[in-house]
């Protein structure tokens, strides 16, 4: 299995990101605002690299055929 830099960085800030939002969730004092922004930085990191995914299957089918 072959792993570049940048595919474990984005997985240890991805990581970072959820336990920060699983940590601001479970507070005593929620900051609502504040989870609501992560939440919605974190969605938007998920669904661009979701989309790099997407072309690399499209361009590997498009070898194929």
């Amino acid at each position: 299995m072959i792993a570049t830099r940048r595919k474990i960085y984005t997985d240890k800030i991805l990581d970072n990101l959820l336990d920060a939002q699983k940590n601001m969730a479970s507070a005593e004092k929620v900051d609502a605002k504040g989870l609501v922004y992560l939440s919605r930085f974190i969605l938007r990191l998920l669904k661009q690299l979701d989309d790099e995914v997407i072309e690399l299957c499209a361009e590997a089918e498009d070898e194929r055929g």
